[in-house]
């Protein structure tokens, strides 16, 4: 089935933005484990982005400073972003210790995605 180009381009930089937000994520406690880079390099495998695209966000891995995440786009979507907040609580709770520094971002993105309190502490609660 083929898409239009602006889906596809929508898809893309939701994809991009996922993976920023997620690698943020992996660094915010301080210490990246080999399961984080593995889930990340995993979905920057599987996701519907250009290799360039693809390459900058490997390289982000390894950088040490923050990525810069325009959230705009996504807020308009409420599906997006609770599957962003689900993806974050997951790889957060990946290393099998969910850290407050990690909790914090969370809720930080989910307060920029305006999603509610009572929603974001189920969701950290949950998986």
């Amino acid at each position: 089935e083929k898409t239009t180009d602006s889906q596809s381009d929508v898809e893309q930089s939701f994809d991009d933005l996922k993976i920023k937000t997620l690698i943020n994520l992996m660094r915010i406690d301080g210490s990246i484990t080999d399961e984080e880079q593995e889930y990340i390099a995993l979905l920057i495998e599987k996701a519907e982005i250009d290799d360039d695209v693809k390459l900058e966000l490997i390289e982000n891995i390894n950088q040490s400073n923050k990525v810069k995440v325009d959230y705009s786009e996504i807020r308009e979507s409420p599906e997006d972003a609770v599957g962003l907040i689900i993806d974050m609580v997951a790889l957060a709770k990946r290393d099998n210790e969910f850290h407050i520094s990690e909790k914090l971002y969370i809720k930080q993105v989910g307060k920029i995605l305006n999603i509610a309190a009572n929603d974001l502490e189920e969701a950290m609660s949950s998986i």
